[in-house]
């Protein structure tokens, strides 16, 4: 989980078991970066950032009002960027990511973190704003950017990051959690999207809206598929579609021939009591955690949806993978971290070779891992760069002319540290979901596809999504040309 690519670091809890979190885009899965302080004060008022035309806001949405919190109690909220010009009365609307939580010790912990606060979140007048940001991994960045350059689909429009902060998955239906004598914990996910549709168009003008886009990452991708017709409701006069990047998370056997995804599902729903959608529910009865998998309540979505994904989804490799014993798990997740690492340098090498030198090298690395270009800079310094990655720039030129729907037994000779079972497992889980996703995406004819061709997670929030190719597509402009003019 977090539902992760930047935006939100993975933040490993006291027992993992019960608190998934994907990290983003960047599979070390260890990282702890949060820095825990409950006495920060709470965040009262909308800020607006400068003034006039592209300001944004964090906006809290204050529980008496909403009947809506986040774990912790704190007002859930949102951080708004005004649109301009073409995009006035055009909507994007972020879902974050960050997993889920599913007992009340996994909450509990969550409840502390900017995943179940908004406590930590800034306003923008404030200086700490964008290191906060940064900090948190939930930059405005790939197509939440107001670059015209980076993103020139949306760089004009109404942007709305909402802020995750239930552990629910946005779908939570009001549940208190105890955690001991004196701690409750809130469940209110579909509360909280309530709470923003309500605000969005009561006081923020998305009723005018001519164009909404609902997009989310990892948990918050999986959650679009949830809230999209919700959406639609709230502002039935506008043409409505929705983005699910890395949240096609599936009830399929995985890397040990387990549904050990399953089991997480149905201990979500056990702890949430989620809403869902009404058709859904009369569909499966009892069995109402099969609405919580895209594979079933895409089913149920009636506007346009359009799905990116990677061959090789780390995220929900690694959540898959938690069923197996100790060992086996290391080792998974082992392999994952080399193969990953591996694409990290062939950019990197790919960079340097085409003549941008080691700080071309230093941006490719960021742009595909999300961090690590400083090593290569510093390395550079040292004089060693050329000579450690040049070796694997051939192989990544290759690799990327042959578009491959699988993934290359070169990665692990060049990224090293994985065994011919461990590559032929992740393999095969790869190979096997991305057949199960185009198979539910094809009898949805309004659905669009893109399959990005690495291993990776939550492509388009990263500031280099307009340069994801594959086979002659781009991604950036096949999600432009999908959402019309």
């Amino acid at each position: 989980m977090p539902g992760t690519t930047s935006h939100l670091p993975h933040m490993p809890p006291p027992s993992s078991r019960h608190h998934h979190t994907v990290p983003p885009l960047n599979p070390a899965l260890s990282l702890l970066v949060l820095a825990l302080a409950a006495s920060l004060p709470l965040l009262s008022a909308a800020a607006p950032a400068g003034g006039g035309a592209g300001s944004t806001s964090l906006v809290l949405l204050p529980p008496s009002r909403y009947g809506a919190r986040c774990l912790d109690g704190s007002p859930p909220g949102f951080y708004h960027r005004q649109g301009n010009g073409a995009g006035a009365n055009k909507w994007l609307i972020y879902l974050q990511g960050g997993g889920w939580c599913y007992s009340a010790t996994g909450c509990a912990y969550r409840a502390s973190t900017v995943l179940g606060t908004t406590r930590l979140y800034k306003p923008p007048s404030d200086p700490a704003f964008e290191p906060t940001l940064r900090k948190y991994g939930t930059e405005f960045r790939g197509m939440l950017s107001a670059s015209a350059q980076e993103n020139p689909a949306f760089f004009n429009w109404n942007t709305v990051m909402v802020l995750y902060c239930d552990g629910g998955g946005f779908a939570g239906s009001g549940q208190r959690i105890a955690v001991n004598r004196t701690t409750t914990l809130y469940s209110d996910g579909s509360r909280i999207v309530d709470a923003v549709l309500q605000e969005l168009t009561a006081r923020r003008g998305m009723a005018a809206a001519a164009k909404v886009v609902l997009s989310g990452c990892s948990a918050g991708g999986q959650a679009v598929s949830a809230v999209c017709n919700r959406v639609g409701a709230a502002v039935p006069r506008a043409a409505v579609k929705c983005l699910m990047d890395g949240g096609f998370f599936l009830d399929a056997d995985d890397v040990t021939g387990q549904k050990y995804f399953r089991s997480v599902a149905k201990e979500i729903v056990a702890m949430h009591k989620p809403v869902v959608d009404p058709d859904c529910r009369r569909t499966y009865g009892t069995q109402v955690w099969k609405c919580f998998f895209p594979q079933n309540n895409l089913f149920f979505v009636r506007r346009p949806v359009f799905v990116v994904n990677s061959i090789a989804d780390y995220a929900a490799i690694d959540i898959a993978n938690q069923g197996q014993n100790a060992s086996s798990t290391s080792r998974i997740t082992h392999c994952m971290n080399q193969l990953f690492a591996s694409n990290k340098a062939a950019a990197a090498a790919a960079a340097a070779a085409s003549g941008g030198g080691v700080a071309a090298a230093a941006a490719a690395v960021d742009a595909v891992g999300g961090e690590g270009g400083g090593a290569v800079m510093a390395a550079g310094a040292a004089g060693s760069t050329h000579g450690k990655l040049a070796s694997i720039s051939n192989h990544w030129r290759d690799r990327k002319e042959r578009n491959s729907d699988s993934i290359s037994s070169n990665s692990s000779s060049s990224g090293g540290g994985c065994s011919s079972a461990e590559l032929a497992a992740i393999q095969t889980y790869s190979r096997r979901s991305i057949m199960r996703i185009r198979a539910v995406l094809r009898a949805k004819p309004t659905f669009g596809f893109f399959l990005v061709g690495t291993i990776g997670h939550c492509t388009t929030i990263y500031p280099q999504w307009g340069q994801v190719t594959r086979k002659r597509e781009n991604l950036r402009q096949e999600i432009t040309t999908w959402i019309g003019p």
